[in-house]
């Protein structure tokens, strides 16, 4: 509950000279309007289904489902349950930088053959034009 208005006042306190900021930090507005609905006596539960359902990304969704998970049954085994997450969010992004490094292997390949296919003309025309 409290990481909420940790995480607010470090954010407004990097922002205050830069009125901007609201469009880079969406996550922190959303955490923003939990933060106040949990000071306005909505349940901790109700706040986490709803913030995971605002932010409508899949992990995030995760994240708060399991967050109301241990407010309901409490921290016993939460640890080893954000270690199984965190393991399997790194193997995401690995799998996610795999498939970019794939696609852009695939983008260069057109260029390569092209230039392939220049120095390949460079070496045959003068070789050609010695023969006759």
């Amino acid at each position: 509950k409290n990481v909420f208005q940790i995480m607010i006042e470090e954010y407004e306190k990097e922002n205050k000279d830069n009125p901007s900021a609201k469009d880079k930090m969406p996550l922190l507005e959303e955490i923003k309007i939990a933060s106040h609905s949990m000071e306005l006596g909505m349940s901790e539960e109700q706040v986490y289904y709803r913030l995971g359902r605002r932010l409508k990304l899949p992990c995030y969704i995760k994240l708060m489902t399991l967050l109301e998970q241990n407010v309901k049954k409490g921290a016993k085994g939460i640890s080893a349950v954000f270690e199984q997450e965190e393991l399997a969010a790194l193997e995401e992004r690995k799998n996610l930088a795999k498939r970019y490094g794939e696609e852009a292997g695939t983008r260069l390949l057109g260029p390569m053959i092209l230039l392939l296919l220049v120095i390949m003309l460079m070496i045959m025309i003068p070789a050609f034009l010695s023969f006759l």
